[in-house]
């Protein structure tokens, strides 16, 4: 538009202007006022400046109001006012009391508080009688009483949309009989007054989903009722970045003109999907995401998955004492809060402009078009979609030029065509809401301004004379400094304010000194693609290939092999006949180049059609029947091999108690290549008639006769049946070989002395599962538990007690259920994926209930002393010492399992602390803290970035003034909320990655894992990233950090120097005030009622397995839990229990003690190279390849090449699905019938609690995509058939 003035205004030119409200508009208002020579009196109500960012306890009649925890969802760069930054060290996106730190320092800086008139109540405005010459108005104003009348030649109205709260109760049928409370989110202040309630949010803005958010924290549950849905954004962007200054450019503003909206949208919802399925979580509407204005928050998806926040459809009525939701679900209720918006209106301005249902006619948002004169104008009554500062503030300097008749409005019928097709497009736009009525979008609206005032940037003349200048204007993001560079209010700081923008973005983060830029390197793109080709080839080859691979590569002595058979049992379970089944394809007779080969394992204990998996033992024998248990393989023995141990018998000796039922797998070494006989079998079924009358339950003298097996270990049977000169037969039970030579310390075993009791120590997880364990194997289990009731770690109490472990009221834990939960007993697929500790105690309940576990468990007994009886050598027990109330009690138990885990003694080294003896606040360890009541408005360090400790620091931080987050190293920082909104550890801890993972370079992995993790938040910007790479610490998991630092609600520190009587030295020199300290320094464990068996230095405890200690005469003590997972803890508890239960009993064995001590010398040189030296890195386990070792033991783990086999759609989702426990009951000892169904439904039971609102479209979830699944398996199938047919 021409500028100019206008020639009825010039000679009346507007000299005195009133300004209603003291906000962030009216600030702005009063600054241009004065730059252009005009006399601005702002009237404010109240006695502050602010607007609605000024936080009061109680809501102020016709002000704005927020509550306390309110940070603003623009960042700085793109709020700030065009010429006045906001400081660099404020962080990105400020509290509501940075907000106002700010606006003061602009009141202070351009002089704007003696324009203002505090405590002064506009009445009325209205038109003097000359209007239409003057344009002037008629004010009058109440100040203490007192009214007072003056007239203005013009009016800007800053008062903005936030002030008269809209609660439609009639929409509500039954509101007026609920007994509880309601109120709207105008009258919210904190998450204190709903502790232990249940609360149903209605309304899914920003408001609404803040508050569902803060409340969930306190409250006992939260639902949060939507009538349509949301598409949620983040604050944080790509790499960490706020996401309007990635999003807000002007490149991709210019891209989205081009392209059409569908397109736009369609990429858009794709990449927020990505984060989080907005269909698993209820929240997708049926519109488009830029139909509706969009909701921001970053903590609600995973307030969702952890079951605080469930999402509800609207509203259908209320009772008494519930509310009743459309889908017909009730949910009894104690207070409803109405996040539903604003109304706004002018009772003050008489007849001058009329608002229906939130719509007023205005020019650009700006001006009423049928006034004689353009001498009012409403400033910031937008809803934009960023910022409102900037545009308040471009708003007020058209507005001022136009009152000094330096700028001029169209004719009027112009103005109200404007005006009609600004609504009619906004109505084809968007969902009809009273919110959509005065929508824009940020960089259009700002360049239309801009070019009423004559301001906007020419890029082309900035590429032509500033090419710099020009590439940051047209790419980076759209501050408000770009309308400080040409034409009217031009500010010479602009270019530089520009330029510099990033590092003021950065600025904030770098509470923390980085020494040294990221560790990983970036790696080429043809090293990626060459790395591809290659791990594809390989696992190509190792399944097609497994089978030939496993018997090339076998030692001398042995060859795991499966065979396939059924076995008969009579009532007391004792073995009475065996049936083959007829022959499979892998049981026939094949030549592999040259050589015979054939079957020759056999498992009664397995139900038809089952594989058994035997290790392969990588020493020569003799030795090697003694050694671990890694590999399983299904494969044929060539006969060239059976003879190779021939120089090194070893001693058929069979104890009594391993009768068929037990055995996993019989190895057979022979002394002769079989030879094919006319008329005879190729030696199977011999074979297993043989180990039928060897194994019998008849004992060992029988076994001997039944079977011909001479004295010297010559099997009579199988040498007339199958020509063999010699045939020598060697047990190896369930992957670990029964040592037959006299000084082996655990051969002398009988069924006689297998343990029977069983102490336990600790009715936490582990415990609970040991009893289950103890009774599958036919035990009999006492459990010790010194509190009054079951669940450990997991019981929130008030107050720590002493030798059990203590959480926090608010602990979620941070493993999901399908990956956590007891291989045989799902969690209920309404529970939450990742559960409170409440129902975590929950689940354990019904696990002790349903397996009547708690008549087995002393409680309030607390156990003194644990020692060896006098004939332990011989007998293995053990005297346990307890104690309740106040008496002693001994008892001998045949065995003890430790499930005390090691969470019990906190971890508190004061002494490398200096000064903290001084300090004169108060401190205390993470076990202590309870929740963060006491340290509201208080300013705090948290020492450790473990889990613990960065929870504490997250939630602290809504309460504290300040919270100061302590790192010696850093650390790397995963999230719950994975790709899609699946839970982490469900979408990565898979065979196939582990897989990729064991291919790949460690430095590749690592590569690979912190690019992803950088790619959500940079590690370096945030002041995090460790210099050790992410596989060499455990990691810390945690979904609200980011938005806490970038928020400034939490500051990142390095490692503490030293403390004063009131503040903390940091190691860079930097000092803070502080009023409290917690520790997060983790935990020490310690075991004195064991006298002597174990010894514990500096939380390094030797032990086989992490379980076993390897120096006892009888392997009948072990140590559940004891180990830090990369995983879940449960599972592992169990499947320990599993092995530990059958040795007690006396179906498997040890190795030789210089064996496990070898082994432990192993693991620990493994643990010290690949971790960082910390006391948290001494019992640390990958969950796969433990849960796999434990397995080999047990003879549990999953046969793949089986699997593919038989079962394909089971094969697939056990190699390329999340490795549940499920797959450890899937067969051998303990297998459990629903397994295989309740791998198949995991994905379901993993969505099922995030449906707690009903979708248009059912959501079909996927391990890989459905087509892939289909060539893969029939490629497979068709492969390995090939193969076998075709073998030489």
């Amino acid at each position: 538009m021409a500028t100019g003035r206008d020639p009825v205004v010039e000679g009346n030119m507007a000299k005195r202007v009133a300004i209603i409200g003291g906000g962030s508009s009216g600030l702005c208002a009063i600054k241009a006022c004065l730059q252009e020579g005009l006399e601005p009196i702002c009237f404010e109500r109240t006695g502050d400046i602010g607007g609605l960012w000024r936080f009061e306890e109680r809501p102020e009649e016709g002000r704005a109001s927020i509550y306390r925890s309110v940070i603003i969802n623009t960042s700085k760069e793109m709020m700030c006012f065009s010429d006045f930054p906001i400081p660099e060290d404020f962080p990105n996106y400020m509290h509501n009391s940075k907000i106002m730190e700010y606006f003061r320092m602009y009141a202070q800086r351009f002089d704007l508080l003696r324009h203002v008139r505090f405590r002064t109540s506009v009445c009325r405005v209205s038109k003097c009688p000359d209007f239409a010459a003057t344009g002037q108005w008629e004010v009058v104003t109440e100040s203490e009483g007192k009214q007072e009348v003056a007239v203005f030649d013009a009016v800007l109205v800053c008062t903005g949309h936030h002030t008269e709260a809209y609660l439609p109760l009639s929409t509500f049928p039954g509101i007026e009989k609920f007994k509880g409370r309601y109120l709207h989110s105008r009258e919210y202040k904190d998450a204190r007054d709903f502790t232990d309630k249940r609360v149903i949010v209605i309304g899914i803005g920003n408001s609404g989903s803040d508050l569902a958010v803060e409340i969930s924290q306190t409250a006992t549950q939260v639902f949060l009722s939507t009538r349509r849905g949301a598409w949620i954004l983040n604050r944080v962007g790509d790499q960490g970045y706020p996401i309007d200054i990635v999003f807000t450019t002007r490149m991709k503003t210019y891209l989205k003109k081009l392209l059409s909206l569908s397109m736009v949208s369609d990429f858009t919802e794709k990449q927020l999907n990505a984060r989080f399925d907005h269909s698993h979580y209820g929240l997708k509407p049926k519109h488009r995401i830029f139909d509706q204005h969009p909701t921001i928050n970053d903590d609600l998806p995973n307030r969702i998955i952890s079951g605080r926040v469930l999402v509800k459809p609207n509203v259908q009525e209320f009772t008494e004492t519930s509310a009743i939701f459309e889908d017909g679900t009730r949910e009894d209720i104690d207070a409803v809060v109405f996040a539903t918006g604003y109304s706004f209106s002018f009772p003050f301005l008489e007849g001058c402009v009329k608002v229906v249902e939130n719509q007023i006619p205005l020019y650009k948002f700006m001006f009423p078009p049928d006034l004689e004169k353009p001498t009012l104008a409403f400033i910031g009554l937008i809803q934009p979609l960023g910022a409102i500062m900037p545009i308040s503030e471009l708003q007020c300097r058209w507005a001022t030029r136009v009152f000094k008749g330096l700028n001029k409005l169209p004719p009027r019928h112009d103005m109200e065509a404007d005006i009609k097709q600004k609504r009619e497009a906004m109505a084809k736009r968007y969902v009809k809401s009273r919110r959509h009525t005065v929508q824009v979008d940020y960089i259009p609206y700002m360049d239309e301004l801009a070019c009423q005032v004559g301001v906007k940037p020419n890029l082309f003349s900035l590429f032509l004379t500033d090419p710099k200048l020009a590439l940051e204007v047209a790419f980076g993001p759209c501050t408000p400094y770009q309308y400080r560079l040409q034409g009217p209010g031009k500010w010479v700081g602009a270019r530089e304010a520009i330029l510099t923008q990033w590092q003021r973005i950065i600025k904030p983060l770098q509470t923390r000194h980085l020494e040294e830029e990221a560790s990983a390197p970036a790696v080429p793109l043809f090293f990626k693609l060459a790395v591809a080709v290659a791990v594809l080839a390989i696992i190509f080859a190792y399944f097609v290939h497994g089978a030939s691979l496993a018997a090339e590569i076998m030692p001398p002595c042995l060859v795991c092999t499966s065979f396939w058979g059924a076995a008969t049992r009579d009532g007391q379970g004792n073995l009475l006949t065996h049936r083959i089944k007829s022959s499979p394809p892998q049981a026939a007779l094949l030549t592999q180049r040259g050589r015979t080969s054939f079957p020759v394992a056999y498992n009664p204990t397995e139900p038809p059609l089952s594989q058994v998996s035997v290790p392969s033992l990588t020493p020569p024998c003799p030795p090697a029947c003694r050694g671990d248990a890694h590999r399983f393989e299904v494969g044929f023995v060539p006969a060239a091999q059976l003879q190779l141990c021939a120089k090194q018998p070893h001693p058929g000796h069979v104890p009594p108690e391993v009768t068929a039922a037990r055995l996993s797998a019989t190895l057979v070494t022979c002394t002769q290549p079989l030879q094919r006989t006319a008329g005879k079998s190729w030696g199977s079924v011999s074979i297993v008639k043989c180990l039928q009358n060897l194994m019998s339950p008849l004992g060992r003298a029988g076994a001997g006769r039944r079977c011909g097996m001479a004295a010297g270990g010559t099997c009579r049977s199988c040498l007339e049946e199958t020509h063999l000169a010699t045939c020598q037969l060697t047990l190896i039970t369930h992957g670990k070989h029964r040592d037959s030579h006299p000084q082996h310390p655990y051969h002398h075993r009988t069924a006689d002395m297998a343990a029977r009791r069983v102490a336990l120590i600790g009715a936490g997880a582990s415990g609970l599962c040991a009893l289950k364990c103890c009774l599958d194997e036919g035990l009999v289990p006492t459990c010790f538990e010194r509190s009054g009731d079951i669940g450990g770690l997991w019981r929130f109490e008030e107050r720590p007690e002493e030798g059990r472990a203590s959480i926090y009221r608010s602990v979620i834990i941070n493993t999901s259920k399908e990956m956590m939960c007891f291989s045989d007993f799902p969690i209920p697929e309404d529970f939450p994926n990742y559960m409170h500790n409440s129902k975590i105690m929950e689940y354990f309940r019904m696990y002790a209930q349903r397996f009547d576990l708690l008549r087995h468990v002393r409680f309030r007994t607390s156990v003194c002393r644990v020692s060896k009886c006098p004939d332990f050598a011989a007998t293995g027990q053990w005297e346990v010492v307890t104690e309740s109330e106040g008496k002693q009690e001994a008892a001998v138990f045949d065995a003890v399992l430790v499930c005390t885990g090691h969470h019990t003694e906190a971890y508190l080294p004061l002494s490398t602390f200096p000064g903290l003896e001084k300090f004169e606040g108060w401190f205390l360890h993470s076990r202590d803290y309870k929740s963060p009541q006491s340290f509201s408005g208080k300013r705090v360090v948290v020492v450790g970035t473990g889990n613990s400790g960065i929870d504490i620091a997250v939630e602290l931080s809504h309460a504290a003034k300040q919270v100061f987050l302590s790192t010696k190293r850093g650390t790397w920082v995963l999230h719950r909320v994975a790709d899609g909104g699946y839970p982490f550890d469900f979408s990565y801890l898979s065979r196939f990655i582990q897989l990729l993972q064991s291919l790949l370079p460690k430095n590749t992995t690592s590569f690979l894992l912190e690019r992803k993790l950088n790619a959500r938040f940079d590690h370096m910007l945030y002041g995090l990233q460790p210099r050790h790479r992410i596989f060499d610490q455990h990691p810390t998991i945690n979904d609200d950090l980011p938005n806490r630092i970038i928020s400034g609600r939490v500051l990142v520190k390095p490692n503490v120097q030293e403390f004063t009587e009131t503040s903390a030295i940091f190691e860079d020199g930097t000092r803070e005030d502080i009023d409290a300290v917690v520790f997060a320094t983790g935990y020490s464990f310690s075991f004195p009622f064991l006298e002597g068996c174990v010894k514990v230095v500096e939380n390094q405890i030797p032990l086989y397995k992490f379980m076993f200690p390897p120096d006892l005469e009888k392997p009948t003590l072990a140590f559940i839990g004891l180990v830090q997972p990369l995983g879940a803890i449960m599972p592992i508890s169990e499947l320990q229990c599993r092995w530990a239960t059958r040795v007690f009993k006396g179906l498997q064995d040890l190795p030789p003690s210089a064996d496990m001590l070898t082994d432990i010398a192993q693991t620990q040189e493994k643990m010290a190279e690949r971790y960082v030296k910390s006391r948290r890195h001494t019992i640390q386990v990958d969950y796969i390849p433990y849960m796999d070792e434990l397995a080999c033991q047990v003879g549990v783990k999953p046969n793949l090449l089986a699997l593919f086999l038989t079962d394909p759609k089971l094969a697939l989702e056990v190699a390329f699905g999340p490795c549940t426990p499920y797959q450890y009951r899937l067969r051998g000892p303990g297998a459990w019938a629903g397994a295989r169904e309740a791998i198949l439904t995991q994905w379901q039971r993993v969505v099922r609690p995030l449906q707690t609102r009903a979708r248009d479209h059912p959501v079909r979830s996927s391990t890989v995509p459905h087509i892939f699944k289909v060539f893969f398996s029939i490629g497979l199938i068709v492969a390995t058939l090939v193969y076998v047919s075709l073998s030489p």
